[in-house]
This record gives structure tokens, C-alpha cells and sequence, in this order.
């Protein structure tokens, strides 16, 4: 018997394959990579027969660590937080190029959290630059019916045009509405409340918010906040310093084929911090 689990409880499939069993381990089981080797060694040697009992390294649903830590999801769809490969813009329908690591291809509403294309992104500034330079321009000339009909024009384009809401028109109202929709447990707005806390856009830096936010939304999948915690982590920046957490977090990101969790890996064993250093693996 194991007396610590190694498996998530009821999460657990019950036809898990001994390929699969390594995604269910616990990151507190120190065992867990010990018994995953015996789980495979042995049935491999006996495909013809059927696998072990797993059930014995179940750990029941009431067990105070069951189920598996949120920390380690089985499954992260990507396109909660890319959006799909082939969808089209809102506004102008036209289709979208597929958002990557660089995060410029598409541009997401700060209100209801839809991605539309940078070029209709663009236009919706210029235009509220436009009508705003426009009821200033009347507000000037003195002229009140212009300047009203101008304000009420740029009223409606300071609103999303797919909710309705307002817009936010500087870093601090940026902020705000990532923060409204992050403490709704958005992963996408925790990532970006956590990037301005980490250099002080629209709000004070704040580094110890930053790793806050950053693991919340890498434990709900978003493979960015992964190699960013991660690095927080390795440095010691508004988190214990942690150099074998911050590989974890670098493998998951890297598990997702994120460039960011490959390079901050690869920096770890070129320079030999907390492993061994291995210009091959590098």
C-alpha cells in the first residue's frame, strides 16, 4: 500500500492506459515516479494479460488531497485562451491569423473578452481619435450643436461594438477592466493583469500580485503564465525562489508548445541552474 497519493481520486478514467497514468501524478507524491516505472515495466512485459490493479494507488474522493491538484491539468484546450485557427473577425469577418507566442495577431476586447482582428483593433482607435479631436474642434468654434452631435458620435464609439460596454481610453481603465474580468477567474485577464503588475502599467508594480496572478492563470492551463511563473520562480521575484518549481512550470509551458518554456528550459541547463548543465539538452 502507498501511504500518500499518487492519483487524482474520481478524476482518475477507469480504463487508464500506463502511458497515460504519468499525467495524474501528484507533484507532493515522492514516489510517484518510482511506481509510474513499475506500473510501465511491468505492463509492458505482460501485454497479453490484463493490467495491474491500479485502483490500489487510487486515493478515495474524500481524501483530503483528492482530486489531483488543479496545478497539473490533464487536459488544457488552447483555444480558450488562442481562440480557434480558423476564426473569423466579428467586425469585419474576415478571417483571423491564428493568435502565437508573439500575441499581436489578434487583438481581444477588454469587456466580453472576443478577439477581433489588429486591423479593425487599429480603426477603432483612429476613429475615436478622430471624433474627439473633432468635438474639441467644435467645442472651440463655439458651435453647440456640432460639439453635442460629435460627443454623441464618440459616445458610441468609445462602446465595444460587440457588447456594448465601455471602452477603456488609458493604461489605468486598461487595468481596471482586466481586473474585473480576472477576478471573475478569466485566465486571459489574470495574464494580463499580471504582466502590468509586473511592470507597473496602469497600476503600481507590484511583483508579489504579479506571481499571484501569473500561477492562477497557469494552474487553469495558460501556457504564457506557466514560463512566466516560472520565471518569477527562478528568480526570487515576489515569490520564494524555487528553481526546481520553475523547471515544472517550464516543461508544462514546453508541453504546450510554447517557445517560451523551450528558451527558459534551455537556459537552465546551459548555464546549470539547478540541474545539471547540458549544452546538448541547452
Amino acid at each position: 500500500p502507498i501511504p500518500y497519493p499518487l492519483l487524482g481520486g474520481s478524476e482518475v478514467p477507469p480504463n487508464l492506459l500506463p502511458s497515460e497514468a504519468y499525467a495524474y501524478l501528484t507533484p507532493d507524491a515522492e514516489v510517484a515516479v518510482l511506481a509510474f516505472s513499475v506500473i510501465v515495466t511491468y505492463t509492458d512485459c505482460r501485454r497479453s494479460q490484463p493490467p495491474p490493479p491500479f485502483q490500489y494507488l487510487f486515493t478515495p474522493a474524500s481524501h483530503p488531497r483528492s482530486p489531483r491538484s488543479n496545478a497539473m491539468p490533464p487536459v488544457v484546450d488552447l483555444t480558450t485562451f488562442f481562440g480557434e485557427d480558423d476564426e473569423d473577425c466579428p467586425i469585419c469577418l474576415e478571417s483571423m491569423t491564428p493568435l502565437s507566442w508573439r500575441g499581436n495577431e489578434r487583438k481581444r476586447t477588454l469587456c466580453c473578452g472576443k478577439f477581433i482582428c489588429p486591423d479593425c483593433g487599429t480603426s477603432m482607435l483612429g476613429r475615436q481619435a478622430s471624433l474627439a479631436n473633432q468635438a474639441r474642434e467644435a467645442s472651440v468654434a463655439n458651435d453647440p450643436s456640432a460639439a453635442e452631435y460629435h460627443a454623441k458620435n464618440l459616445e458610441t464609439a468609445m462602446s465595444c461594438p460587440l457588447c456594448r460596454a465601455k471602452l477603456p481610453c488609458n493604461e489605468k481603465e486598461t487595468f481596471e477592466a482586466s481586473l474585473n474580468n480576472a477576478k471573475k477567474g478569466k485566465a486571459y485577464a489574470q495574464h494580463a493583469v499580471a504582466t502590468k503588475y509586473e511592470a507597473g502599467r496602469g497600476t503600481r508594480k507590484n511583483l508579489n500580485k504579479a506571481a499571484k496572478y501569473f500561477r492562477a492563470a497557469a494552474e487553469q492551463g495558460h501556457p504564457w503564465s506557466m514560463s512566466s511563473y516560472g520565471n518569477l520562480l527562478e528568480k526570487g521575484l515576489g515569490v520564494g525562489k524555487d528553481i526546481g518549481e520553475a523547471k515544472k512550470w517550464y516543461e508544462r509551458s514546453a508541453e504546450l508548445k510554447q517557445p517560451q518554456g523551450y528558451y527558459h528550459q534551455g537556459n537552465l541547463y546551459e548555464n546549470g541552474i539547478g540541474v545539471q548543465k547540458d549544452e546538448a539538452k541547452a
